[in-house]
């Protein structure tokens, strides 16, 4: 993977989704891969009798436009509900189930779990009865020790911890040592965060990791990569934004934009 468009490799944050097509669902995945993605970012979440979906919030507020939790509801309750487009109404689409993924995406792509640490041994059920255990990768955040413990007794899995603080990058080092750490996200604020010092991107290379960074934009308050974001790229073009982070060192880039992302990355290497 790490030969396509030199080093720069795109993740789909929530698969590619927008009007009908809903976030963390099959299409959505499946839209992202035909867009140029590399890997699919998803999130998972449990259900009250312990099944496994695609599915971000910590309510239901968003996409169901109702009070509650994924983890309140059976399967079957949430199979019946209907579930609301970036638009605010309703579709037809229904949650995708983290097995139904698996089907879909064998041996096609990447799959970057986000948000489900603190149910990592069903899920590890579910890949290894998929027979899917090398395209997983695992996300979870450098200071919890409960999940590095968890990667260190699980090798089969490839993992890319959240680095809180820039100073744990040493320990995502040591882990690497153990078991299968092949990245650590930086979460910068600012273009002056160290973060996005290249020679501390150059640290982490020196120890074997591939850097990944989001260049999300949620909202004006809410803005990834330091400020070199989906938006200011789109706005001011690929240099102003996703080059930068390209110029500090960055392997990895999270985007809602594929498509823009790809086509920048394809003249980044070869123009």
């Amino acid at each position: 993977m790490s030969q396509r468009r030199g080093k720069i490799l795109i993740a789909s944050h929530r698969g590619k989704f927008g009007a009908s097509v809903v976030e963390n669902t099959v299409t959505a995945f499946l839209l992202a891969l035909g867009q140029g993605a590399d890997m699919v970012e998803m999130d998972l979440d449990r259900t009250a009798d312990g099944y496994i979906v695609c599915h971000h919030d910590p309510d239901m507020r968003r996409l169901f436009h109702r009070e509650g939790k994924i983890g309140e509801q059976t399967l079957a309750a949430l199979q019946k509900l209907t579930l609301y487009n970036v638009y605010g109404e309703p579709c037809r689409e229904k949650l995708s189930l983290f097995s139904e993924v698996l089907q879909a995406l064998r041996g096609r792509t990447m799959l970057v779990l986000d948000r489900c640490w603190s149910f990592w041994d069903e899920v590890d059920s579910l890949v290894k009865g998929a027979a899917m255990e090398e395209q997983i990768i695992l996300k979870y955040y450098s200071d919890d020790e409960g999940s590095s413990r968890w990667a260190a007794s699980h090798p089969e899995y490839l993992y890319i911890p959240m680095l809180v603080r820039a100073e744990d990058a040493a320990e995502a080092a040591a882990l690497k040592k153990h078991t299968s750490v092949i990245g650590a996200e930086i979460l910068p604020e600012s273009p002056e965060d160290r973060f996005l010092d290249p020679a501390y991107i150059d640290m982490l290379h020196r120890n074997g990791l591939k850097v990944w960074c989001n260049s999300l934009t949620y909202s004006n308050n809410l803005i990834f990569g330091g400020g070199y974001d989906d938006n200011r790229s789109l706005q001011w073009g690929g240099q102003a934004g996703w080059g930068q982070l390209i110029d500090r060192g960055v392997d990895i880039i999270q985007t809602d934009w594929v498509f823009e992302l790809s086509q920048f990355c394809n003249f980044f290497a070869f123009g």
